[in-house]
């Protein structure tokens, strides 16, 4: 079967199975687990799509959230002729689908064909990706447009034609419209991969081949730059969140300012008169709920009640960015003890969000062991230097998470490499030893991750209060 087909047939698997799981997922959100963000990005699509521009408050516009999403979201608001979150939700269910058939391609273009057939077949039924395809949140989006970068980057480095280069650097532009968590890699990484690439013979012109693509990259995100310049006259080539990131390292939480016992009750009363829709669910909390600059101000006067309240966007990221520095220069053990946990959290089979520590645990948790066996295999067979882009990918979100802030969500797209790595070490020990080690070995890494059920978690615990 050609590569073609059998992307097409994995594309195709995965669409059945993510149409199942929207018909079975709640239609509407459930107010315990709702997540803030989806709001936020959905309030900025909804201002859009009504023509009031990139706000959340119509003649304020922002630069908090990074603009492809609440776009693409906008996008489909005006296809459809209507505020449809449903359309939305199919919309990512392609989406997730066509990453399915990305993930065999890349893993076929690094590794092997076999190896690609697992790790599509893995990215199919893995339950994180799975659940995200519903959320009105980035993962969908970014997890593909991240695979999409990288399978071009590798057939750029495997062809050696500038203009694969040129389309990776496109891709990556996107992709980083999307989320700017990939500027590790892009700034501090890229550059001495070509150059290593270039040492060990994979790379012929790695100057023009670099320069193509990073100018490709510059050229994409231009618009949203010379757009906020314009708006905030200073150069922002990300978002204003960073200030806000920073501070939530502090640990110096707050409630977001929202009346929830409002929306409680709009959305009781939506539900017992059966008119409750995902849609009325969202305006129930975004009626009683501050956002962007609004919702930062908050949480200064909470946290800090300064006798200057700064004003725009660019003053309150500054406020965040000094306010941290200051934290952490007077508690420097709290700035290790936290990048100490942030780097191991990393690695740890635990979701850090409640409700989903089984569906991360146990199969995240297996899925790594596997691909630590893959890495091994590929070690011994040579091929690290073949590895060497979705290795530095992991690099970059381990940095991200390690410097910023941990969560699960922000790991989730270094998880395409575990897959990766995954399916080659499946199809390795297939290959070498059949199906029952294969058995065996699945066996006993779903042990291991039952026992570290019950010992990870205690022992977190018991190292954060000891610290």
């Amino acid at each position: 079967m050609s590569n073609r087909k059998t992307f097409l047939l994995i594309t195709a698997a995965a669409l059945f199975i993510r149409i199942v799981y929207l018909l079975l997922a709640p239609q509407t959100p459930v107010l315990t687990y709702y997540n803030f963000d989806e709001g936020d990005y959905e309030l900025i699509a909804k201002n859009v799509y009504e023509g009031n521009g990139y706000c959340y408050i119509k003649g304020q516009p922002t630069a908090f959230r990074p603009p492809l999403y609440p776009l693409m979201i906008a996008s489909i608001y005006q296809i459809t002729g209507k505020r449809s979150h449903l359309a939305v939700k199919l919309t990512q269910a392609l989406i997730s689908a066509v990453t399915a058939g990305l993930i065999f391609l890349l893993a076929s273009i690094v590794l092997s064909r076999a190896a690609g057939l697992w790790a599509g077949m893995l990215f199919c039924i893995y339950p994180i990706m799975l659940y995200y395809v519903p959320k009105l949140l980035t993962e969908t989006l970014f997890i593909a447009l991240l695979c999409a970068s990288l399978c071009l980057l590798l057939f750029a480095v495997k062809r050696g034609a500038v203009k694969f280069y040129a389309l990776a650097g496109l891709a990556f532009g996107v992709a980083f419209l999307c989320r700017p968590v990939l500027l590790p890699f892009l700034v501090g990484l890229f550059v001495p991969m070509i150059i290593l690439l270039a040492r060990r013979g994979a790379i012929k012109g790695p100057l023009v081949r670099g320069a193509s693509l990073l100018l490709v990259f510059v050229v994409v995100i231009s618009p949203w730059v010379i757009r906020n310049y314009v708006v905030f006259d200073e150069f922002i080539p990300t978002d204003t969140h960073l200030g806000w990131v920073l501070w939530h390292n502090t640990k110096v939480h707050f409630d977001f300012d929202a009346d929830f016992e409002k929306s409680r009750r709009e959305i009781d009363e939506a539900q017992a008169a059966g008119t409750l829709t995902s849609e009325s669910f969202f305006d129930a909390i975004q009626r009683h709920a501050h956002y962007g600059a609004q919702a930062q101000q908050d949480g200064i006067r909470k946290a800090y009640d300064p006798t200057q309240m700064p004003q725009s966007e660019t003053e309150i990221s500054r406020f965040f960015i000094r306010k941290t520095f200051e934290f952490f220069r007077d508690k420097k053990l709290r700035l290790v003890r936290d990048r100490v946990a942030n780097f191991i959290n990393f690695w740890m089979p635990i979701s850090s969000t409640e409700g989903r520590k089984g569906e991360y645990q146990f199969m995240y948790g297996v899925m790594a062991l596997f691909a630590l066996v893959g890495l091994y295999f590929a070690f011994k067979e040579r091929r690290l230097l073949d590895l060497l882009p979705l290795l530095l990918i992991v690099a970059n979100f381990w940095i991200a998470t390690t410097v910023f802030i941990y969560h699960s969500r922000l790991k989730m797209p270094a998880d395409i490499v575990t897959i990766v790595l995954a399916g080659y070490s499946i199809d390795a020990i297939r290959r070498a030893k059949g199906v029952r080690w294969l058995a065996c070995l699945a066996a006993a890494a779903i042990g291991l991750n039952l026992i570290a059920c019950f010992l990870l978690a205690p022992l977190k615990g018991l190292i954060k209060s000891v610290f």
